[in-house]
């Protein structure tokens, strides 16, 4: 009886799929092929030097149902992997149910945040991709709670960790040509799909604006994108206190903005109506305004931060009052490498201030230094580059030009698109991949990082020769990352060779450290092996 009960509660939060009737005409439709386009309809993709290039046209219904149809392999490797990643993560069942309920409870009123119109984008996507997994409850449901993970990681993951996305905003005397140009690595080190699988899709909704978007298969909301009025949108985590209920999910606010504001003003308004239940920086552009701005905006407020001599930059700390004093931000900015990666934008910016072009926001983009122009080895969190990124983007909002970064990260061919001709790439503007991907620099960067993580199972299985073999070979692939010192330096101090130990806990400090809580650990290890 009380499972009974349990069980007609959970189902009670489980969301609906809107009560529309279902076009039985666009159901009936059928995936051709011509060339290497795949065609539903109006709508088609292909793939294109890494991405899935997408245009998608219609009322909501059928956007959605083209979307699943024409990205369901994406779709269904996207959840395998999150399945994977939560499995792995929490290795326990009773955990992974708990945390499943409370998501479910946590998330109840979702639908009553997400507007009409892209509920029926997402009951078509349902409709349109097979459900892999009919194990995990209906699909409608785990399609919208999707839309919500950048938010509900807020729970349960240190936003320290999670947030360490940067972007800029260019225009005026600061630009080569007086254009209008950002630029914005999105650093999310979540499962592998969403770096190597991203798609890059032209929206024709039935209302409001056409619009490009990068992001991932199956996707309503947007995170990176333009739209034919000349307004940009990317978006940053913010630091701030635990959500206490569901909202609307920032995706589906950027999705807005893009489908419907045609200057800064209106921007703001959508963002500022927005009930959002975490904290995020928006970097809006505007042709018709020429210039951009940052929105700070938290569930309780939006303030409005403007750019200084024509150049405006966002990392992950919030910079106006009252927010900028809070008691988080204030840990964040001790704790996080948000200032870090402010200050090497901001030096890097002035720098080419005057002579800022898209090709120029790109080298700035690839920078894998720290402020003052200190080389810490690859894979740093502090760097504007890290080696992390999903995706990565340049616009150019004067031209209308979108260029979407292909892989590895940020590291392969951006390519380019127009809004004036969709259909047919102006390849002779696209920028080529970073050297490093093929150099062998790259490869022996990841490497490095297996072998880091083969150190330290070797440490904690209790095999501290095996271990330091392992850290040596990452120190010789990587040099002068400081993770790769300060792992040698602990497992030397368990061989008892405190000399030896000290010395490379000496040089992670001199590598400067990412974290100031990794910082802190090293300089007591160190203090421990002088003893």
């Amino acid at each position: 009886m009380l499972q009974a009960g349990f069980t007609a509660l959970l189902w009670s939060w489980v969301a609906r799929p809107p009560n529309i009737p279902i076009p039985g005409e666009v159901l009936q439709r059928r995936v051709e092929t011509a060339g290497e386009r795949r065609i539903l309809g109006d709508c088609w993709a292909r793939n294109a030097g890494g991405l899935r290039v997408m245009y998608l046209a219609g009322t909501p219904f059928e956007i959605g149902f083209a979307n699943g149809k024409l990205t369901e392999d994406l779709m269904h490797g996207q959840e395998a992997e999150l399945i994977n990643l939560m499995n792995s993560s929490i290795p326990w069942a009773a955990g992974r149910i708990a945390i499943k309920v409370y998501a479910t409870w946590f998330t109840r009123d979702l639908p009553e945040a997400i507007p009409a119109e892209y509920q029926e984008e997402l009951y078509g996507i349902s409709m349109g991709c097979r459900d892999n997994n009919p194990g995990l409850g209906p699909y409608y449901h785990r399609l919208l709670n999707y839309h919500a993970a950048h938010d509900l990681s807020h729970l349960f993951m240190d936003s320290v960790l999670l947030s360490r996305c940067t972007a800029f905003g260019a225009w005026g005397d600061a630009t080569a040509d007086g254009h209008l140009v950002a630029g914005r690595n999105f650093d999310w080190e979540a499962a592998k799909t969403f770096e190597k699988d991203r798609v890059l899709a032209f929206f024709r909704p039935e209302k409001g604006l056409a619009f490009m978007s990068l992001s991932w298969g199956g996707m309503v909301g947007a995170v990176s994108g333009m739209n034919e009025a000349g307004i940009s949108v990317t978006v940053n985590g913010a630091n701030g206190k635990p959500p206490g209920r569901a909202g609307t999910p920032i995706s589906i606010v950027v999705r807005q903005v893009l489908q419907y504001a045609r200057d800064l003003e209106e921007a703001i308004a959508i963002v500022s109506n927005s009930a959002v239940f975490v904290s995020e920086h928006f970097l809006v552009g505007s042709q018709s305004d020429s210039r951009f701005i940052v929105i700070e905006k938290t569930p309780a407020r939006t303030a409005v931060r403007e750019g200084s001599n024509s150049v405006i930059i966002c990392a992950n700390h919030f910079m106006t009052a009252p927010q900028r004093d809070i008691p988080e931000n204030i840990e964040y900015l001790r704790e996080g490498t948000s200032a870090a990666r402010y200050d090497r934008m901001l030096e890097l910016a002035g720098r080419a201030w005057g002579r800022i072009t898209p090709g120029e926001t790109l080298s700035i983009l690839r920078d894998r230094r720290l402020p003052g122009g200190f080389f810490p080895g690859n894979g740093h969190r502090g760097t504007l580059n890290a080696l992390i990124a999903t995706h990565s983007v340049v616009m150019d909002l004067t031209d209308g030009v979108f260029w979407a970064a292909t892989p590895p990260h940020q590291l392969g061919p951006f390519l380019a698109f127009r809004f004036e001709d969709f259909e047919r790439r102006p390849r002779h503007m696209d920028f080529e991949a970073d050297p490093m991907a093929g150099d062998g620099e790259f490869s022996r960067l990841e490497l490095s990082r297996q072998y880091l993580e083969r150190a330290r199972k070797a440490l904690a299985d209790n095999e501290p020769e095996r271990a330091l073999a392992w850290a040596e070979k990452a120190e010789a692939n990587n040099p002068g990352y400081y993770q790769n010192a300060w792992l040698a330096g602990r497992i030397l101090a368990k061989l008892g060779r405190g000399a030896e130990a000290a010395e490379r806990l000496r040089a992670a400090l001199e590598a400067r450290p990412a974290f100031r809580s990794e910082r802190a650990e090293i300089e007591a290890l160190l203090r421990k092996s002088a003893e």
